[in-house]
């Protein structure tokens, strides 16, 4: 079973953060796209979903919706969801995404050390 699921446009954070789940003794897969995502989870369930909040066609809040729907409509536990983001300032409507979608938390990309945010994916896997 993979651990996380990263969905980011950008094969260097996609390849940065795999590397860092996988040093951290985590498996992952990468999806370069929100659809690509969405297709993925109708197959496989991780324990957390890691989103860039900031992609072309389906963003991050879009597949953290998705993802809730399929849950309540296969009636199955939900999934632990994470942002992952550029944007420093965070708006209003992805504060209420993350509150209508049971988000986790948001890390902000440059601002946070991945050593500690693959230790605190490892904490909620194991709570």
């Amino acid at each position: 079973m993979t651990d996380i699921l990263i969905v980011d446009d950008l094969a260097d954070n996609r390849d940065l953060l795999a590397m860092h789940c996988n040093l951290g003794g985590l498996t992952c897969h990468g999806c370069s796209s929100g659809g690509e995502a969405l297709e993925w989870l109708a197959e496989h369930r991780p324990k957390i979903v890691l989103l860039d909040i900031a992609m072309p066609v389906l963003t991050g809040l879009d597949v953290a919706d998705g993802i809730r729907k399929n849950e309540t409509a296969r009636n199955i536990d939900p999934t632990i969801i994470a942002f992952y983001t550029g944007a420093g300032n965070i708006s209003t409507s992805v504060k209420a995404n993350m509150i209508h979608n049971n988000v986790r938390k948001i890390f902000i990309k440059g601002s946070v050390d991945l050593y500690e945010m693959v230790a605190e994916m490892k904490s909620w896997i194991q709570e």
